[in-house]
């Protein structure tokens, strides 16, 4: 994981002088995976939030994957109000894809359990179940997951 950080930190650097750089923001994020991996949150959050800073109008999925990223950093520095916002936030855009609701969904549940709001974590987990269900069903029928 050391070597992935100082190859991720070149690639940024190299990319610094450009508003927006698809490599960079992938670096980005993947360097707030390692981070986290590492269960180093608080670094994982700086580069997570960088991440969807960067992608949030140039490439949605990036985006919805650094902001989901960002919640669970949130979840692990058990800043849970701060990660339910940003899931309920992600939970109202229009077209996310089935991956971004599962993960949203599921961790939502937990956020909602962590603040003693059972009623509505029990909510969520009910529409995470039911949408896993959905794509395991279509998996088997079909052979592929759903968009």
């Amino acid at each position: 994981l050391d070597s992935a950080i100082h190859y991720f930190n070149i690639t940024i650097g190299l990319n610094k002088n450009e508003a927006y750089n698809v490599n960079s923001g992938l670096a980005y994020g993947n360097l707030a995976l390692v981070f986290f991996v590492r269960e180093e949150y608080y670094k994982a959050l700086a580069n997570s939030k960088i991440d969807a800073q960067h992608s949030k109008l140039k490439n949605r999925n990036s985006y919805l994957n650094a902001m989901n990223l960002t919640a669970r950093c949130y979840y692990q520095l058990n800043k849970y109000e701060e990660s339910k916002n940003i899931l309920l936030a992600l939970s109202q855009l229009k077209n996310r894809n089935i991956a971004s609701r599962i993960t949203t969904l599921k961790l939502l549940a937990k956020v909602y359990h962590k603040l003693k709001d059972n009623d509505q974590g029990y909510y969520c987990m009910e529409k995470y179940t039911k949408l896993e269900d959905s794509v395991r069903k279509n998996e088997e029928t079909y052979g592929g997951v759903l968009e």
